[in-house]
């Protein structure tokens, strides 16, 4: 079902994407995923710049984090890390072992 609806995406896409650039009007397209890999050559094309866009460094993070959520003290920050469960399966992480394989770190 998810492959589909991911077909069905990338089709609608390059449809709409077909004509675009071919007259003087400037067109700006923005895109952005988080799976670059599952990504198919006919959509790469479409696309004359790329820009990779790294996650955030720890400060960042923390920041992001300071701006973003009220204050908690620590102990109340373990207490609630102590019951988080893994949110990625071993498949997602096998993904991003070849996917760092193919292309490096930075992608």
């Amino acid at each position: 079902m998810r492959v589909k609806a991911s077909r069905r995406i990338k089709t609608e896409l390059l449809v709409q994407m077909q004509g675009v650039g071919h007259n003087d009007d400037k067109v700006l397209v923005l895109a952005a995923t988080n799976t670059p890999y599952a990504l198919d050559q006919a959509i790469w094309r479409q696309f004359d710049k790329r820009i990779y866009i790294p996650l955030p460094d720890v400060k960042a993070r923390q920041h992001m984090f300071k701006i973003t959520l009220p204050p908690i003290a620590k102990t109340d920050f373990d207490k609630v890390l102590a019951r988080q469960r893994p949110t990625v399966s071993k498949g997602d992480l096998g993904v991003h072992e070849r996917f760092t394989k193919e292309f490096g770190e930075e992608g």
